[in-house]
């Protein structure tokens, strides 16, 4: 019996080891012009919407329902897989946004509109 005990301790460190590790993402992907492709809200005139976000950490964006004629400026910025976004894309979205997947074509991420939890779908 204490063996086993012994055992289990150190195998239930490295589960929550494991666990709680940051995904493997290359962010050096975040950087370039994004079309907004979905969230909950969206509407025929989003079509050819989109974000740009460069490597001084600055955003631009563009969202058509918006304001077709006016890009919106601030500033971006990582802190592990959470991407703060300080140019509002779409009215009353939180700027804390919770990446879900990366890739060099692909984005997808969590946060909150109207205080509602949504998620953000975006490609290159």
């Amino acid at each position: 019996m204490k063996f086993s005990y012994c055992f289990s301790i150190p195998l239930l460190l490295l589960l929550c080891a494991c666990s709680g590790s940051e995904p493997n993402y290359n962010y050096d992907n975040l950087i370039g012009k994004w079309y907004i492709t979905y969230y909950p809200f969206y509407q025929s005139c989003d079509i050819g919407s989109w974000v740009r976000l460069d490597a001084n950490g600055n955003c631009e964006a563009l969202i058509l329902c918006n304001d077709p004629n006016n890009t919106i400026q601030g500033t971006w910025s990582r802190e592990g897989t959470k991407l703060i976004l300080d140019c509002q894309l779409i009215e009353s979205m939180d700027k804390n946004c919770y990446i879900t997947s990366l890739s060099e074509t692909e984005l997808n991420f969590n946060t909150k509109i109207y205080s509602l939890p949504v998620g953000i779908q975006l490609t290159k």
